[in-house]
């Protein structure tokens, strides 16, 4: 590699952490190692094969830390408790096991708000979010979502498959869905999902969904998305979101509105986030992938 393609990398990192310094977020250190049984507790949507894991000294099972934000939740609980700190942004790295390369290491920044669940946050993170990537490619887009629609959408259908269907959606597998909700008879619930699944796009699409009247904390999700577009639009920006209620967490922990960014044309996810909870706080987030936004301006030359 080139002291210019290096440059060019120093340069990327120092941009967008200047926006968080600029946001007045504190930088914090992540713990390398977790405990493996607390870890896939919180973290359901990791195979166990993915994680790289260690026995230390005294017998006891750790994993090599293979998500940052499950592992800083106590860390920035004290901060706010002491030094009244609720924002806070990492650079450090995640350590997975993939099947083809073995061990890797991927490098991430990201960063947290502990906040009183209030959409004026959420706004602003996503906002921030834009900032970061469409700098990089102008063909970015962000798709926007809730972790808990399907999951309340299943339940009021009152669906014994729950697991298996999510899963399915998570990976976009919607061929196979459709197939396994033939072979178990799920008909009935394949057309809400059906619907759920077509439609997504502008917030137009997302207003459909209101004549779904499932309930109450269905409408507040759809809400929420609501304010979020007026607001981006606002700004100038919507044209950079994708509202889609199908969309499912790659992990577990995640509570509200969720979020996955792509750049045209590159395979996987930019930036990937949403909100949480730790123990009795509101928690919203985000993570950038480093060597996707760095493939993107290589290509960029």
């Amino acid at each position: 590699m080139d002291i210019e393609a290096i440059r060019r990398k120093v340069d990327a990192r120092r941009a967008i952490e200047d926006i968080f310094i600029r946001e007045d977020f504190f930088e914090i250190s992540p713990m390398i190692f977790q405990d493996y049984d607390d870890y896939i507790r919180l973290n359901d949507g990791l195979s166990s094969r993915e994680v790289i894991k260690i026995i230390d000294a005294s017998g006891d099972v750790k994993v090599l830390r293979p998500d940052i934000t499950s592992v800083i939740g106590e860390s920035m609980i004290n901060m706010e408790s002491k030094e009244s700190i609720k924002k806070f942004y990492y650079s450090s790295s995640v350590f997975r096991n993939d099947e083809k390369r073995g061990a890797i290491e991927i490098a991430q920044i990201g960063g947290e708000i502990l906040y009183d669940n209030d959409m004026d946050t959420v706004c602003s993170i996503v906002d921030m979010v834009v900032e970061m990537n469409s700098k990089y490619n102008g063909d970015f887009i962000l798709e926007v979502g809730n972790a808990k629609f399907l999951d309340e959408l299943l339940k009021s259908l009152k669906c014994d498959e729950k697991k298996k269907i999510l899963g399915y959606l998570r990976n976009k597998n919607f061929d196979d869905l459709r197939k396994y909700s033939d072979e178990k008879g799920l008909n009935d619930i394949m057309i809400v999902l059906d619907m759920v699944m077509k439609n997504q796009g502008g917030i137009e699409a997302v207003e459909k969904l209101e004549s779904l009247k499932i309930g109450d904390s269905f409408n507040k999700y759809i809400q929420e998305l609501k304010i979020l577009f007026t607001y981006l639009k606002d700004k100038d920006i919507d044209k950079y979101v994708h509202f889609d209620l199908s969309m499912v967490a790659s992990l577990d922990y995640y509570t509200g509105i969720i979020f996955s960014g792509y750049y045209y044309g590159q395979l996987g996810e930019v930036v990937s986030g949403g909100k949480y909870s730790i123990g009795e706080y509101d928690a919203i987030g985000f993570t950038m992938y480093m060597d996707k936004i760095y493939k993107s301006i290589e290509g960029s030359d």
